[in-house]
């Protein structure tokens, strides 16, 4: 008999979330033949109640109360909060439920999965969102820890954990330290770094690439100050739907120089193939749990600069994996780029690195093991 497993997660379809996009990924990589799955998340007009897809199903809850950015309001939270609630307790033949990014939209639907002595797992998403520091501010938030306490929690990144050990009473044998799942497309770094240099032939200019929203939270603005007022001898491509910051976008909107490029309306082929393409990964975000692009970028043997932050880039980047920036200081931004524009970078030691360290780590099948046994055991 198949396990029954329900997500919950507020925005799943058709907003934009990184937490979203990994839960796709693990949902299609999981055996189907133990486990029956659905999403509940919210409701936006124009969408199916009940979608049946391929390999799973979704049930929208809520509904009507957006902001501008697309993501509910405080009214939007609370129907949402009583309507899935109500859809849980109804519907209560599932065997596990997975909280994704755990807020107090959820609170109702934990009391009721603990009520039915229902397997509850807790995956927190990025720190400053659902983390136990935040949630330890409110009221509301303290009863949540409480409540998980004998949850299992499924952490991304050496920042989370540090946080759930210092501001929570959970069992550190219920901590799950998993990464999100990549699907490494080569077989070997000798092969990978074959194709990447097929792709690099006849080129006269370096390409540093940026996929991801495109907004303040991302470090956009650091990446367009440097192209914009230094003198960088290589194309910046930008890859990625723009977000809401009226900042970002008019300096977008202003662009004049031919080396920024913007691609906006993208599939993963197109950027898979800037992955092989590019020499160097750029990612100056601010915040983060576990960028998925990161992990990605790994995975294609693509040197990665980045904002060092701590217990999440510095986890994935540090032994000699990629390059990481303090502050995000401009002026540290531009020596190591020009460093890389004179080819004074070892990037074949970093790449290799990069690469085994996710085939060890993040591969899918070893993803799907562990998730599968947190799941079962």
């Amino acid at each position: 008999m198949k396990t029954k497993i329900r997500y919950y997660i507020s925005h799943y379809d058709p907003i934009y979330s990184g937490a979203g996009k990994s839960l796709e990924k693990l949902m299609y990589s999981l055996d189907h033949n133990k486990f029956s799955l659905e999403v509940i998340t919210a409701y936006k007009k124009g969408l199916e109640r009940i979608e049946e897809r391929d390999k799973y199903k979704i049930i929208r809850g809520g509904g009507k109360f957006f902001k501008k950015n697309g993501y509910m309001n405080i009214l939007g939270k609370i129907y949402f909060s009583i309507s899935s609630a109500v859809y849980n307790f109804r519907n209560n033949d599932y065997d596990v439920i997975c909280f994704i990014g755990v807020g107090i939209v959820s609170f109702p639907s934990i009391k009721i999965s603990k009520f039915f002595s229902k397997k509850i797992i807790n995956k927190i998403t990025a720190v400053g969102d659902d983390d136990p520091r935040k949630l330890s501010k409110s009221i509301m938030g303290r009863s949540i820890i409480r409540n998980l306490k004998n949850a299992r929690h499924w952490i991304i990144s050496k920042e989370i954990y540090d946080i759930c050990i210092k501001y929570s009473n959970w069992d550190k044998k219920n901590l799950y330290f998993i990464t999100n799942p990549v699907n490494v497309k080569f077989n070997s770094y000798d092969l990978l770094s074959s194709k990447r240099e097929e792709y690099k032939k006849d080129k006269n200019r370096l390409d540093f690439l940026f996929v991801g929203v495109l907004n303040e939270r991302k470090g956009i603005d650091v990446l367009l100050d440097i192209w914009n007022n230094h003198n960088i001898e290589a194309n910046l491509m930008l890859c990625g739907p723009r977000g809401n910051d009226i900042k970002i976008n008019t300096m977008l909107d202003s662009i004049n120089k031919k080396n920024i490029i913007e691609y906006d309306e993208v599939d993963f082929d197109f950027i898979m193939e800037k992955y092989l393409s590019s020499d160097y990964f750029i990612f100056p975000s601010n915040r983060e749990g576990l960028p998925n692009v990161v992990l990605e970028a790994m995975s294609f043997g693509i040197p990665i600069i980045a904002n060092n932050i701590p217990g999440v880039t510095d986890f994935l980047l540090g032994e000699n994996r990629g390059i990481l920036i303090n502050n995000n200081q401009i002026s540290s931004w531009t020596d190591i780029l020009q460093k890389a524009i004179n080819h004074n970078i070892d990037t074949l030691s970093i790449s290799s690195n990069a690469y085994d360290w996710i085939s060890k780590n993040s591969e899918f099948s070893i993803v799907r093991s562990k998730i599968q046994k947190m799941y079962t055991e």
